[in-house]
Formats: structure tokens, sequence, C-alpha cells
């Protein structure tokens, strides 16, 4: 989907809560692992 859309931002803001406004730091790490494999894919 990212790369498709290529948008200038992305809000994952409630995406990486373990309960409303208390972050979790597996979900952004999972999160930015993500990122950083389409990054390389695209890359490629």
């Amino acid at each position: 989907a990212l790369r498709s859309a290529n948008p200038p931002g992305i809000d994952i803001s409630s995406g990486v809560e373990s309960a409303p406004g208390v972050k979790e730091p597996a979900l952004i790490e999972q999160f930015f692992r993500a990122v950083r494999a389409a990054r390389d894919d695209r890359a490629a």
C-alpha cells in the first residue's frame, strides 16, 4: 500500500498503542521493520 500511495507521511499514532494513549515499543519497532523491508524491496 505504501508503494502505490507514496504518501509524504504516515500517522501511526493509535496503531502502535496497547491502550488508548499508551504507546507500545514493540509495535513501533514492528512498524519500522516493515517500513524498512518495504523500502529495501523497492530499492532492489
